[in-house]
């Protein structure tokens, strides 16, 4: 069993899972400076191109910096150059993005775990990647479940697994989506409208706006890949 724990949340894993060493701070939509801070107190904190002003902006210094340097603030990029943090530049014409990049190098470099946060917000295509390159860095060694912020929280569940997700604050919205064509033997209890063994799929996701009616939610899967999404606001 593995447990992340978050501002207001502890999530468990019935699997053994990587710890959350690092935080990956991407250039979507800015967490809170002060939830950003809690998340980084004791891991390493890499800022993916733009990212490095949503750090600088809640004064946290990122141990590394990965980008292409086409979405940054001049500034910042510059003042954590002159820090001697280290950084990694790539070219703007290049294959994967700059979060598949920071992926990548967690998964080859040994590190493996981590939270995503700053992906929210923007562009529906750059969400979209951003939520199946996790599925993607298995292939480079990394096991990357979390994503999310203060808002919203988005979890990867695998086919044999179970979790449950224990909160201060109950979430708005929980809802189920099959990343594969289908997911098989989908449970879930705490919440108004339960499952029991249900079979969800990728073209009729269903199985969204669910309500909590307790502290906590639990969900197991027998086969395929889901993601569990909890929303804290309307507003996002």
């Amino acid at each position: 069993m593995s447990i992340y724990s978050f501002p207001g949340l502890e999530i468990s894993f019935s699997v053994a899972l990587p710890p959350l060493s690092v935080v990956i701070v991407a250039g979507g939509r800015p967490p809170e400076a002060a939830w950003l801070k809690k998340i980084a107190a004791g891991r390493v904190v890499w800022a993916v191109d733009s990212g490095v002003d949503t750090c600088l902006d809640a004064m946290i210094e990122p141990g590394r910096l990965i980008g292409d340097c086409d979405s940054a603030r001049p500034d910042s990029w510059k003042a954590v150059e002159a820090r001697g943090i280290p950084v990694d530049l790539y070219p703007r014409e290049k294959d994967l993005t700059d979060l598949q990049i920071a992926l990548k190098s967690l998964g080859m470099e040994g590190t493996r775990g981590a939270l995503v946060t700053g992906c929210w917000g923007g562009r529906f295509d750059h969400l979209f990647s951003n939520v199946f390159s996790l599925l993607g860095a298995r292939a480079w060694g990394a096991d990357v479940r979390c994503v999310g912020d203060e808002k919203e929280l988005l979890l990867l569940v695998r086919g044999g697994e179970s979790l449950e997700v224990a909160w201060v604050r109950p979430p708005i919205a929980i809802s189920l989506l099959a990343l594969g064509e289908r997911c098989r033997g989908v449970s879930i209890t705490g919440v108004r409208w339960p499952l029991e063994r249900a079979t969800l799929t990728r073209d009729l996701p269903y199985a969204i706006s669910n309500e909590p009616c307790g502290e906590r939610v639990q969900l197991s899967l027998e086969a395929g890949e889901l993601a569990i999404y909890l929303g804290w606001s309307e507003e996002t």
